[in-house]
């Protein structure tokens, strides 16, 4: 790789042996992908942290082992706008250690001053972090990065902790991938041909695109715009099938006015066609019980918006959710916290529901083997390995509906929801 002066310094540890050991991570990552040079980013979402009393602990010996870490780490991150993705910190869920209201004030003590945004969620882009078109960075949570390459027009390559924070720290990454001009090109064609309306439609597509992309960057066709729940679905699951970077859909992202903007001078003979048989046979493989009493219904996976607290608030008005569903609700602390102050939590919450911020269910130890209906395609298909439950996929309004009855009547996704 062409490195800088100031850059062969640091790698030559005239900064230091920490700087110096991030640099090395960086160049030998970099050349690895073939990368030429190193590019400034200006935007970076690092990886989260989990704590004691998740299914993720055993990486970690206690919180102070973590708050060391992660005083280190903030110590150093003034270059660039960090948002750190902090996952499993939330106060609220039992079971978790007592020490955990205490360390989240630290951490935030620590990390104020210097430069890193806790967002302690995977979807910063829906309330702190929102980059703009052409932006360099270097983000973490697979889902993000898919969406802020596709439907944002930033940049950035899947990153995992190590490579993240290295770029906060040092305000660069190596250019490969999706932050070339050349990278970002589509190399195989999706096309639509059945209709897509509910969220989890728009995930059944990505589910199908991941599993024939794979590494590639599918291109689709025969889309139409999209409510940002359903490119949240689209894009998380398109990360559960597959390891794609980004997407383009023609007239509708921002790289794709035509065809050509999206694959270039090449038109790709790869395609596949995704219809209405497609739809139902992927709809049904992320469904892996019908007509069975529920225990679990899980919705906000990515974090969810305001828009659909609010609608799932409609739907509890009035109503009970029964006294054996667990019915939790996720997403950011600056959105449950308008809802709030809008009324719908508290109408959730008279219905027997649970608003979570700044985690995952799926890292908790209290939610194993359990009957899980959700919304989400991502956890329709992770659920089995990371909390040992059986899962089915439906909307958000069967999933309400289910959550009432205590009992899952198996529906189609495009069928009409009796009123609740």
């Amino acid at each position: 790789m062409k490195l800088t002066k100031e850059q062969e310094d640091i790698l030559n540890g005239k900064e230091g042996e920490f700087k110096q050991g991030l640099m090395r991570l960086l160049v030998d990552w970099g050349t690895a992908m073939k990368a030429e040079r190193m590019v400034p980013v200006t935007n970076v979402q690092p990886n989260n942290l989990n704590i004691p009393g998740s299914n993720l602990a055993d990486t970690y010996k206690s919180l102070d082992d973590i708050m060391a870490g992660v005083l280190d780490q903030c110590s150093y991150c003034a270059k660039v706008k960090a948002t750190t993705h902090i996952s499993t910190c939330n106060i609220e869920l039992p079971g978790l250690d007592s020490k955990i209201p205490a360390y989240a004030k630290k951490m935030i003590d620590a990390t104020r001053p210097n430069g890193l945004v806790l967002t302690w969620s995977c979807t910063p882009y829906l309330i702190s972090n929102v980059p703009m078109p052409g932006e360099r960075c270097c983000w973490t949570e697979s889902h993000a990065v898919i969406f802020i390459n596709s439907m944002l027009g930033a940049r950035s390559t899947r990153n995992g902790a190590e490579s993240s924070y290295a770029a906060a720290i040092l305000g660069i990454a190596p250019e490969f991938g999706v932050m070339l001009d050349e990278g970002r090109k589509g190399n195989l064609i999706i096309d639509i041909q059945t209709e897509l309306e509910d969220p989890i439609e728009w995930g059944a597509l990505g589910y199908f695109i991941g599993k024939k992309a794979d590494l590639r960057i599918p291109v689709i066709t025969g889309g139409h715009p999209i409510s940002i729940e359903a490119a949240q679905q689209l894009c998380s699951a398109m990360a559960s099938s597959g390891g794609v970077t980004m997407f383009h859909m023609v007239g509708v992202t921002p790289e794709a006015r035509t065809l050509k903007d999206a694959v270039g001078d090449v038109i790709p003979e790869e395609r596949y066609v995704f219809g209405k048989k497609e739809l139902e046979e992927t709809i049904e493989s992320l469904r892996e019980f019908h007509d069975e009493k529920v225990d679990f219904v899980y919705l906000g996976c990515p974090h969810t918006t305001l828009y659909k607290i609010a609608k799932i608030s409609q739907m509890l008005e009035g109503k009970k959710i029964h006294k054996d569903v667990y019915f939790e609700l996720y997403t950011q602390y600056g959105i449950r916290e308008n809802a709030r102050r809008l009324g719908y939590i508290d109408v959730i919450e008279k219905a027997g529901g649970k608003v979570y911020v700044d985690t995952c269910s799926c890292n908790m130890d209290y939610l194993n083997n359990r009957t899980m209906l959700t919304d989400s395609v991502k956890q329709a298909h992770y659920a089995r390995g990371t909390i040992n439950s059986r899962a089915a996929l439906e909307t958000t309004e069967n999933c309400v509906k289910a959550a009432i009855a205590v009992s899952y009547t198996h529906l189609r996704a495009h069928e009409t929801v009796l009123d609740l």
